[in-house]
């Protein structure tokens, strides 16, 4: 009997320790989210997983990537995560994912937009990399997360004087005003409101055990980790996207929506939100106005939220009102095109038109278009582009 307990205590150590070996032999071959939660005990660093440290602040711009980046993951969401390399343009202070141009390289188009534009996907996978190869032309890709349309102008206003390209392909999202905010009290043009946001509770589960394992065990962070709980590992930054969420399945397809930030950031009851209104409409008018005089084209394409694009199957479970709440930016946004007589499509009757053919556009649990929103997006803007003539109809070689 002494022999056997003394057996099956061995077995209890030795277990979780050999575990813990495999599972840092195996961090390689893991999928990429489960990488990047094992990197917080490999590298020794306790880093969120959405990986901020690829970030810096920028005072024009609000967030900007970091140069020389190369072959870096990045976590956004859960069971997302993509790898990103970075370019300077013209001896940058922020880096790009984008093909690197230099003076005198021939440009046929430029993006300016957030985070839907950076993309979260691979580069490949992302729409401006499948717009370039579809249509040959060599495009400058400026987007940069956690932007608004501020930003987006000086990107034009700086790498656009520079390179004059015949096509300027600006993309909104229904945060821009929140980000044209954001960015205008970082800069102190703007005063900083006394409204606060208040973040999702996530209470700390587990006793000192826990979290000593949370911190020095691979084997302990990737399993609970792909079991579903990333919330230890959350920052209250990230919080806002992590809310519990609604869930639905559709053909095959989990879509999880309705989390907190996109309801704080689309609100234009808000006054921090409406006070966006004005500055972006004044970076629009700034944009085209110099966009038309190198003799370039500016188009607007704006992308609804998933909760719009699959709305009969949200609806129902967070409220009509609430999806309605999440477009507004988007209406505004459409006003504000035919205020200053912008050529924009909105892509919501386009996106729906997918949707309702049950394909998924979006990650599950996140709010980014993944890589077949991604084919769908490019394909669709080449298409408008060609049917509204600002490219030749037959395609480009």
């Amino acid at each position: 009997m002494k022999k056997a307990l003394l057996l099956v205590g061995f077995w209890l150590l030795v277990t979780p320790l050999l575990l813990e070996g495999l599972m840092r032999l195996a961090v390689p071959a893991l999928p990429p989210y489960l990488q990047l939660a094992a990197q917080r005990v490999v590298a020794g660093e306790s880093l969120d997983i959405n990986r901020i440290g690829l970030m810096t602040m920028d005072i024009d711009h609000n967030f900007m990537m970091k140069t020389d980046i190369t072959d870096a993951l990045y976590g956004p969401a859960p069971g997302v995560a993509f790898r990103v390399s970075t370019v300077q343009v013209q001896g940058s202070r922020m880096g790009f994912r984008s093909r690197p141009f230099a003076l005198g390289d021939p440009i046929g188009a430029m993006v300016v937009g957030d985070s839907f534009s950076f993309c979260f996907t691979e580069y490949d996978d992302c729409w401006v990399t499948q717009f370039d190869r579809a249509t040959g032309l060599p495009t400058l890709n400026t987007a940069q997360g956690s932007t608004g349309s501020t930003s987006h102008w000086r990107f034009i206003d700086t790498f656009g004087r520079t390179f004059k390209p015949p096509l300027v392909i600006w993309q909104f999202w229904v945060n821009d005003f929140n980000e044209d905010y954001q960015l205008a009290v970082l800069r102190g043009e703007l005063p900083e409101s006394s409204v606060q946001t208040v973040v999702p509770d996530y209470p700390d589960e587990g006793g000192a055990v826990v979290q000593w394992l949370r911190a020095h065990s691979v084997a302990w962070v990737v399993i609970e980790v792909a079991l579903g709980n990333e919330s230890p590992y959350i920052s209250d930054f990230e919080k806002y996207h992590f809310t519990r969420p609604h869930s639905v399945t559709f053909n095959g397809h989990t879509l999880n929506f309705g989390q907190r930030y996109e309801q704080i950031a689309t609100n234009l009851r808000d006054p921090r939100i409406s006070t966006g209104v004005p500055l972006t409409r004044r970076a629009l008018r700034d944009a085209q106005a110099t966009v038309t005089g190198w003799g370039g084209q500016m188009v607007v394409i704006i992308l609804p939220t998933r909760e719009e694009v699959y709305r009969d199957l949200t609806a129902p479970l967070m409220g009509a009102e609430a999806v309605d709440a999440l477009g507004a930016p988007r209406r505004v946004m459409n006003a504000l095109c035919q205020l200053e007589a912008l050529t924009c499509l909105d892509l919501l009757p386009i996106f729906r038109e997918y949707a309702a053919k049950g394909d998924a556009l979006y990650y599950a649990d996140d709010m980014h278009l993944n890589p077949t929103g991604n084919a769908v997006l490019a394909a669709e803007v080449e298409r408008w582009l060609r049917q509204i003539g600002v490219l030749s109809p037959t395609r480009q070689n």
